[in-house]
């Protein structure tokens, strides 16, 4: 006889299969992408043309929702936007062009990024 991976051959056992224990497990693991139009901006910082966010997307879950951005776009632009995706990609909504992790050292990165761009921004014009 034996054990079945698949679960109990009786058609009465409330038993749960272990392929549906594994996918409860992998449910719990796998970190939900945000949602780009469910999100608050906590804290920003600008210089030049270029701008550094920190931004909350309640419906993930990796670093507790809290995202650092760098976007080549006014401070305006960014407050006004319904839609705010994270990730890097092409199209007519506004994407940043480099992220760091949600730490303070992140933040100070962000910060000397746009500091810098802002800088050669301005010797070449």
């Amino acid at each position: 006889m034996g054990i079945s991976i698949f679960g109990s051959s009786c058609s009465c056992s409330p038993s749960t299969t272990i392929i549906e224990k594994v996918v409860e497990k992998v449910k719990e693991v796998i970190k939900p992408n945000p949602d780009p139009t469910n999100f608050q901006i906590l804290k920003t910082h600008w210089a030049g043309d270029y701008l550094a966010a920190e931004v909350f997307y309640p419906d993930c879950t990796n670093y507790e929702g809290r995202k650092i951005l760098v976007y080549n776009s006014n401070k305006r632009k960014i407050y006004k936007a319904k839609f705010l995706d994270p990730h890097f990609c092409e199209g007519d909504h506004i994407s940043p062009i480099a992220r760091f992790e949600p730490t303070g050292f992140g933040w100070d990165m962000a910060l000397m990024l746009i500091d810098q761009l802002a800088d050669i921004s301005d010797t070449n014009n």
